[in-house]
């Protein structure tokens, strides 16, 4: 099974979706906006070829990309409300 790690950028826009949805909607929609993102990232412990290879340059030259090791670029252990 492959480990999830957040990278401090990821960690950053998570908190921003989730200070977004709690502006604008409120706590429930920011904790079910970040429980569905949260959620979907973990698939990738047990699939994680099923990631796409990232964009960004320095991430793809840094081998987070699907390949015969996985490493990943998600995991979350904070709570934000």
């Amino acid at each position: 099974m492959a480990e999830l790690v957040i990278l401090e950028p990821a960690q950053r826009e998570l908190e921003e979706i989730a200070q977004l949805h709690l502006n604008l909607a409120g706590p429930n929609s920011a904790r079910k906006i970040t429980d569905l993102i949260l959620d979907t990232l973990s698939r990738l412990e047990t699939f994680p070829l099923s990631g796409h290879i990232p964009q960004d340059k320095e991430l793809r030259n840094a081998g987070y990309y699907p390949k015969k090791k996985i490493r990943n670029i998600v995991s979350v252990t904070k709570t934000f409300f």
